[in-house]
């Protein structure tokens, strides 16, 4: 959904804000795991994106 989309390329921004990189694949793993335990916390798990 449109919603949860938009918390997901927030939360990614803020992490980028606070130092977490992607670019390569052992960083964007951590990243990837921190935005989905942060999703959770909120109730929020996107579909389709493995997250």
């Amino acid at each position: 959904d449109v919603e949860g989309e938009i918390m997901l390329y927030t939360l990614h921004g803020l992490l980028h804000i606070m130092g977490y990189d992607d670019k390569r694949e052992k960083d964007a793993k951590k990243m990837h795991l921190k935005e989905k335990e942060i999703l959770a916390r909120f109730g929020h798990k996107i579909k389709g994106l493995g997250i």
